[in-house]
């Protein structure tokens, strides 16, 4: 096996940038996959997963014609408890 040519510094290289080369996307993968991971905990613990779940069954319900798109709007915008999950803004965000 011959040891290829490193032409920056004039000597043989030990083919330490094949390793480097590829742990850099692994790094990056691992990171993203983290940051996913994150959100979902945030969602899970804030509560957007169990209302935007029940904004879905709604809306299946509707596309159906279980109940009628006036229901629909009617609970999505504050019946079937989804209003009281809402907060009002914070006045800095009123204009």
């Amino acid at each position: 096996m011959q040891i290829p040519w490193n032409t920056t510094s004039g000597k043989r290289a030990a083919g330490r940038e094949g390793i480097v080369f590829s742990v850099r996307p692994f790094i990056t993968k691992l990171g993203t996959a983290l940051v996913q991971l994150l959100v979902l905990v945030i969602y899970l613990a804030v509560g957007v997963r169990a209302v935007t779940n029940q904004i879905s069954d709604l809306e299946n319900a509707a596309s159906q014609g279980l109940i009628t798109i006036a229901e629909k709007t009617e609970r999505i915008g504050g019946g079937a408890g989804l209003g009281a999950q809402r907060q009002k803004a914070p006045r800095c965000w009123s204009a």
